[in-house]
């Protein structure tokens, strides 16, 4: 079994390659936060300040007090004319936003413990979930018994919606083959995470 010593470079590893290859530029606080601290503090202290949480000589609760917030725009309102000309010149006086997402600010051991947990902990509750699952899903190794090593940690989501979707259509083909009444149904729940309510210690 590898050392804990090996998951946390493992985890710090999955942090950065998560954090680079986000194309949805939602976490850009993340990302300059990660940055600035290893270009201040280098990549030896991030692991050594973990793996003193993990053996108990740090206080978590420490950490956890940092936790906060930042506020991202979701959507910017568009003011423009629907007439059919194309111009550099902008009427708004200023930016209004329309919409707004919540993204959590935390000091990066936080961040890293929390693939730590994925790593030692996560997979086991992932390689028991249907086929039907698609959102977020860990990049398992073949035998299932823990993430790929590398750099990986979930399954691109882009791919994964493809595949939703695609396996939506296709079931609803071979109802109508077999001359069954088939409907679809898309659902998108407004500020979803902002409103649901789990039942933590179902998860634990």
């Amino acid at each position: 079994m590898e050392s804990v010593e090996v998951h946390i470079k493992q985890a710090i590893k999955k942090l950065k390659s998560q954090v680079y290859y986000d194309k949805s530029n939602t976490n850009l606080h993340l990302r300059k936060q990660l940055v600035t601290y290893l270009n201040e503090n280098g990549k030896e202290q991030l692991e050594n300040s973990v793996l003193n949480l993990v053996l108990g000589n740090k206080q978590l609760e420490h950490f956890l007090n940092k936790v906060s917030y930042v506020v991202i725009p979701k959507r910017i309102k568009n003011s423009e004319s629907t007439e059919q000309f194309v111009s550099n010149y902008k009427a708004e006086k200023k930016t209004v936003i329309e919409d707004i997402n919540l993204m959590i600010d935390a000091p990066l051991e936080i961040h890293v413990l929390s693939i730590l947990w994925l790593i030692r902990i996560g997979y086991k509750i992932d390689k028991n979930l249907p086929n039907s699952c698609y959102g977020n899903r860990l990049l398992l190794n073949e035998e299932s018994t823990g993430i790929i090593s590398g750099r990986g940690l979930l399954k691109p989501y882009y791919r994964q919606y493809q595949l939703w979707r695609d396996k939506g259509i296709e079931e609803a083909k071979q109802e109508l083959e077999n001359e069954h009444n088939a409907t679809f149904v898309n659902l998108d729940i407004s500020s979803y995470y902002y409103n649901s309510r789990l039942n933590w210690g179902d998860l634990s």
